[in-house]
């Protein structure tokens, strides 16, 4: 005990966080959270974040200690200066992310927007990211890269992944059990992590993939289930299933996620679905057949 009488481990806490506090000054980042009057209001909205929050202890909510941890790690998420500290407090109180999930991919996601808009390549009135949600940030970002990728994608003239797609060949790994199997639909339930990754795996040159990957020059969808933990935490709450769109094919494949349990059915960048790729998914057959398949899975006794 020290002479105040407060523990040492506290003692500790609060020695650690002033000095990522003068670290975060040094760097120019923390302002648009501590700086002037804006930890109120800063602090409210951290607190709700925390409590929506499933990786999260909901007790940090109840302390100064507490709320000013999870904001070190909400301002250590912002790649800029500072820049987009307000964005990612907003996101983590409506409950876009989770801080234990998702920090790295929504890193990546900001370094991707920082990157086109000091470019000028943000369409005008989508260059303002407090406006924005997280999912039309990453839809914003895709569309632009996704254009680019289908560009050069007409000029590459050797993508092996497009030949063996052109055989008539398919994915020889082990995705999981396949549940649909119809040409261009394909639905699989992983049951182990190594299934879960070898999903995430996308053709090279993928249009769809996901364009914020954290791994440069491997086009990968950006389930958070890929993680062993993740994994662990979303197969205990029931099965999940994977939806590919025209498998093997660099220039239309597409991956989508869906879990009953969790109510999330997410695209590559682990982003909810848009109706516009509810649109796309409706124009196969095989996506009825889906989605009678869960109904009967889940609403059998009032059929």
């Amino acid at each position: 005990m020290l002479p105040n009488g407060k523990k040492t481990v506290t003692y500790t806490y609060k020695v650690n966080n002033l000095m990522r506090a003068i670290e975060f000054i040094i760097e120019g980042k923390g302002q648009r959270i501590y700086g002037g009057n804006q930890w109120p209001r800063m602090s409210k909205l951290i607190a709700t974040g925390i409590n929506r929050d499933h990786t999260l202890n909901n007790e940090l909510a109840k302390s100064e200690d507490g709320l000013r941890q999870v904001a070190d790690q909400l301002i250590a998420i912002d790649p800029s200066q500072g820049s987009y500290e307000p964005a990612v407090v907003t996101w983590f109180s409506n409950g876009e992310f989770f801080v234990g999930e998702d920090s790295e991919g929504i890193t990546a996601l900001l370094s991707q927007f920082d990157s086109l808009k000091k470019r000028k390549k943000l369409p005008q009135g989508q260059n303002d990211i407090n406006r924005l949600t997280k999912n039309q940030t990453s839809e914003i970002v895709n569309s632009i890269l996704q254009a680019d990728k289908v560009a050069q994608l007409a000029t590459q003239k050797d993508i092996n992944n497009k030949e063996r797609f052109a055989r008539g060949e398919k994915a020889n790994v082990d995705r999981g059990e396949v549940i649909i199997d119809e040409g261009g639909f394909l639905v699989l339930q992983p049951r182990t992590k190594e299934q879960a990754r070898e999903v995430c795996r996308m053709p090279q040159g993928s249009v769809f993939a996901n364009s914020n990957a954290s791994i440069p020059g491997e086009p990968a969808a950006n389930f958070c289930t890929a993680s062993t933990n993740n994994f662990e935490t979303y197969s205990s709450k029931g099965p999940f299933y994977t939806i590919i769109l025209n498998d093997g094919d660099p220039a239309k494949m597409r991956v989508f996620q869906f879990q009953y349990e969790s109510d999330q059915f997410v695209n590559e960048s682990d982003s909810s679905v848009t109706d516009k790729e509810i649109r796309i998914l409706s124009q196969y057959p095989g996506y009825t057949k889906f989605l009678n398949s869960m109904i009967e899975n889940y609403y059998d006794e009032y059929l």
